[in-house]
């Protein structure tokens, strides 16, 4: 998953079904790396499974959390302020589990979107909603799309979101939030990947001040003549002050031929992982998947699985 973050640089992530418990380090300091933070909502009781989170860059600001109490759901709520232009943005991950009751789930959405239509914070809804939606055979879809109109929300994805080809996962928000036409990249679990832009510029990236020194320019024949020509003898016979003496000469050699260069880079993560075979893979799959969704053929679909 954090690969494919990284490379389509996104900047807020929501994820449903993570099977995290509560106090789990490891797979979360490992999806985070050094650039991004991750607040998440186990799963309460015995049951395995469950749990959401929003993973987001840390220049993001995180204002503040406010999780919102469900009967039929599992929902985690964070507020982002975007310290470029300094707008919040509340976003909401939602997850139903398949057997709960969906009257009951009906509610939970409804008493959500009262919550957010109070608030003059912009929110994204999304996640896993376990229905039909744009079904019109199935009941528990239209009521939820009634409900979402009914509060003057909309419901941005088009299209199949499960390999079984039902619209299961939503991204919903006020008209005017979403910027760009929400579309599924990729299947990574058997729920596609969904992506989409807020009608906001991105965050910037993580800086950092570093110093280096360009040791390949040195002119190795003049280096050769300063070294030659240093005065290094000292009539003391103190270890120290002889050691002092060859440090703050060969520091100020140094320093003539390869002074010490300061400047901002972008932090990028560290990917040790991505290698030219993993590239070489990639690209195997992605084209397997277009050749899939282009042909709809079951063999074309095996192919893509099988990599």
């Amino acid at each position: 998953m954090r690969d494919y973050i990284d490379e389509h640089e996104l900047d807020v992530v929501a994820i449903t079904e993570t099977w995290l418990a509560e106090g789990e380090t490891t797979v979360t300091s490992e999806l985070c790396g050094g650039d991004f933070t991750f607040v998440h909502r186990p799963r309460s009781g015995a049951r395995r499974g469950g749990g959401v989170g929003v993973l987001f860059r840390k220049t993001l600001q995180l204002v503040s959390r406010a999780d919102i109490d469900t009967h039929a759901c599992e929902t985690c709520c964070v507020f982002l302020r975007n310290i470029r232009i300094g707008c919040i943005t509340r976003v909401i991950v939602v997850y139903r589990p398949p057997t709960s009751n969906f009257r009951t789930f009906l509610d939970d959405v409804g008493k959500i979107l009262l919550i957010a239509a109070a608030h003059p914070t912009e929110t994204v809804m999304c996640g896993d909603f376990n229905t039909r939606y744009g079904d019109s055979t199935c009941a528990d879809a239209m009521n939820l799309a009634d409900l979402l109109e009914t509060h003057g929300f909309v419901q941005h994805v088009q299209g199949a979101t499960h390999e079984r080809g039902n619209t299961l996962d939503l991204v919903i928000g006020t008209s005017h939030v979403i910027a760009t036409t929400v579309e599924l990249e990729t299947f990574l679990t058997d729920h596609g990947v969904i992506v989409c832009e807020l009608r906001q510029p991105k965050p910037e990236r993580l800086t950092r001040r570093v110093q280096y020194r360009k040791y390949s320019a040195i002119d190795g024949s003049r280096l050769t003549a300063d070294l030659a020509a240093a005065d290094l003898n000292v009539p003391e016979q103190n270890p120290e002050v002889i050691l002092a003496r060859y440090d703050a000469c060969i520091r100020s050699i140094v320093n003539a031929h390869a002074p010490v260069i300061s400047r901002t880079i972008t932090a990028r993560p560290m990917t040790p992982w991505h290698t030219s075979e993993l590239s070489v893979e990639k690209r195997a799959l992605r084209r397997a998947e277009r050749n899939w969704r282009q042909t709809g053929l079951t063999v074309h679909r095996q192919i893509y699985t099988s990599l």
